[in-house]
């Protein structure tokens, strides 16, 4: 039993075990590195820009080899970085920094490849060839799985290939590095040479490639042979680095469970739009250690700059041929020390719309429209209501063709598809815990509890709906907190609360028909209710922004759409399109069984929900609305036993939170 085991030793576990060595938290521990190679190569350069006062510096430069205070692009004049440097370490300085501490601690190191890692009692590992470990601690630097982001539009690769070299009669400027020097052949890519002098005679020449191919080393060897030869003349070949890091905002950041963190890589450490995580992992490491007291760490994503390295992406992926001109651009109307700032992301919003008005702003709007698209691709069941609800808008405000017809005939077909079949599986929602009761004990339970909702309606009207409105705020906003991954029981009912609210208010005329009908007065028009819906609308987006839930951004436009639609069509595309649609995924997810069998499932209870409906509410001597009314009653009844179970089967979905201590 090891008091830490370390998965992978390369960038990350290094600077972990530093830092966890500077803290103090290695003394008495028994530890055990697994990687597969034993880092004996010098095969990398880590870079990083910071001030000579910045703790990366301070704790780091017994290892750094190089600085530069001047940046380069292409061939223009050098500028000052001042207060920055740009600092150099080589990969077998750190992993010799690294190696120095294990041996200090007598921490064992084996080559071998892990196949799991699994939490049971304590955290197990085990390798591929059959040696199992466990530990209290396990920190993960496991390449993460790419296989479902590299099928993403904007996933590029940031490969290079770079000669260390020995010049024979030019020399470097030494004290600039050139960061970007576009003066070679693009392709259909983004591509540039990367220069480091480590003296005026030595240095390394790197080419690097975003682009959707990885570049190999047979493509770079005579575009690098014909640029130093041309820039720098004669040259020797001394080593030769390779690398390729993926450039995705999309890189899958596994969980944290109990105290298995995952670092590197697999943390999102990487800068989707320059490829840079070394900073970010020196920043967890610190963070991990925090207070000589381990604790789960990872690092927090600005969205606003991720979503920047989206756009970037897009730009890059779609129309390769304008990241040259974008870089060249940016470096141009910016001083370096800005930019690095920017790319440090410690700009203000105010100064990142200054920059932005400023470079090729159409192709980043353009880029902007791509990347909205794409957001709403992968939420399906928002995607369909959005595109219907803006079809609506479209023929009937603009066109001016009724779409009220087609909207009900689809809201009745959406609701024979998806909307009563995901309540008529409450039957396997109930024998989740219950798997010893029968079908009679699950109807007898289930009409047991519609009862008394129907004598409510029936005897006091008022209370019926105040309570229908209750319990129907409380699941709707359950269900989108699922959907969302916001396991808040308080924020759930408050989303519910401001959905409802607003689809009523904003349909002031047309609720109060429906409540005529069931007789209960209605609700006087003042203009008191259209600022409690801007405020209802206002604390939506505050409560979205707070949870940095795109999907719940996306829902609020819903949210605004519906008040020029009708009531009937606004809540039923909602109700079936989104409710309905998620809480059928939700369920297949749980019950892991196949389409098919969820509708045999549910079928015999949708014929007994549409058998009680059309003998007990349906009244077809009745006008639409008064049958709307009918149908609200019915739905309140049949929602109730539906709502505590599916609360019932959202707890038991929840992930449990964990003890995070040390």
């Amino acid at each position: 039993m090891y008091d830490f085991i370390f998965s992978g030793f390369g960038t990350s576990t290094c600077l972990l075990l530093i830092e966890m060595e500077n803290k103090g938290l290695l003394v008495g521990k028994k530890c055990l590195v697994i990687d597969p190679s034993i880092k004996n190569e010098n095969d990398k350069t880590f870079c990083f820009w910071a001030k000579e006062t910045d703790p990366i510096v301070q704790n780091l430069k017994h290892v750094i080899s190089h600085s530069w205070d001047k940046i380069q692009i292409d061939s223009s004049p050098a500028s000052s970085i001042s207060p920055l440097k740009y600092y150099h370490i080589t990969s077998i300085d750190l992993f010799n920094e690294a190696k120095a501490i294990l041996k200090k601690h007598q921490i064992s190191h084996i080559t071998a490849s892990i196949k799991t890692i699994s939490k049971e009692v304590s955290l197990k590992v085990e390798t591929y060839d059959h040696q199992y470990f466990e530990a209290n601690w396990i920190f993960d630097s496991r390449p993460p799985d790419l296989s479902s982001v590299q099928r993403s539009t904007s996933f590029l690769y940031q490969s290079f290939i770079g000669f260390k070299v020995k010049l024979h009669t030019k020399e470097f400027e030494s004290s600039t590095y050139r960061m970007m020097d576009f003066d070679i052949p693009q392709g259909d890519s983004t591509q540039f040479m990367y220069v480091l002098p480590y003296s005026k005679s030595t240095g390394l020449v790197e080419m690097t490639r975003f682009g959707k191919e990885k570049k190999s080393e047979k493509e770079a060897t005579p575009e690098l042979n014909k640029y130093i030869g041309s820039n720098f003349g004669n040259f020797d070949v001394l080593d030769i680095e390779r690398g390729v890091i993926p450039m995705s905002p999309k890189i899958p950041q596994m969980g944290l469970v109990n105290n298995w963190v995952m670092i590197g890589t697999r943390a999102g450490n990487v800068k989707p739009s320059t490829g840079f995580a070394f900073k970010n992992m020196f920043q967890q490491a610190k963070d991990i250690c925090d207070n000589q007291k381990l604790k789960h760490s990872q690092i927090s994503l600005n969205r606003r700059f991720v979503m920047y390295d989206q756009l970037l992406l897009v730009i890059l992926s779609l129309w390769p041929h304008m990241g040259k001109p974008i870089f060249q651009r940016l470096f141009a109307i910016q001083k370096p020390g800005f930019v690095l700032k920017f790319l440090d992301e410690k700009t203000t919003f105010w100064q990142e719309a200054h920059l932005f008005s400023k470079l090729q702003i159409f192709t980043f709007l353009k880029a902007l429209v791509y990347w909205c698209f794409i957001e709403l691709k992968q939420f399906k069941s928002l995607t369909v209501l959005l595109s219907i609800t803006a079809l609506c808008l479209l023929l009937d405000k603009i066109i001016f063709v009724s779409t009220e017809n087609l909207a009900y005939g689809l809201l009745i077909i959406g609701l024979f598809v998806v909307g009563i079949p995901h309540g008529a599986l409450d039957n396997l929602v109930f024998g989740l815990e219950n798997k010893n009761q029968n079908i009679w004990l699950f109807s007898l339970f289930y009409i047991g509890l519609m009862i008394p909702i129907f004598l409510l309606w029936n005897f006091m009207p008022f209370a019926g709906l105040i309570s229908f409105l209750i319990y129907s705020a409380w699941h709707f906003g359950q269900s989108d907190m699922a959907q969302w991954k916001i396991h808040n029981s308080f924020f759930g009912l408050i989303w519910g609360t401001l959905f409802l609210g607003f689809l009523l208010l904003t349909h002031l005329s047309e609720f109060n028909q429906v409540l005529f009908y069931l007789k209960i007065s209605p609700i006087e028009d003042s203009p008191i209710w259209n600022y409690i819906t801007f405020f209802f609308l206002f604390l939506s987006v505050g409560l979205a922004g707070y949870h940095k839930s795109r999907e719940w951004f996306f829902m609020i436009i819903f949210f605004v759409m519906s008040s020029f639609i009708p009531l009937v069509i606004s809540f039923g595309l909602y109700f079936i399109f989104y409710h309905s649609w998620n809480g059928w995924a939700h369920l297949k997810k749980k019950l892991a069984i196949s389409h098919q069998k969820m509708y045999l499932h549910a079928l015999p209870f949708n014929l007994g929900a549409l058998l009680i409906f059309g003998l007990v509410f349906l009244k077809m001597d009745q006008v639409f609305l008064e049958n709307v009314s009918y149908f609200f009653v019915f739905l309140s009844c049949i929602s109730f036993p539906h709502i505590l179970l599916m609360h019932r089967f959202y707890k038991q979905t929840q992930p449990n939170k964990k003890d995070c201590s040390y």
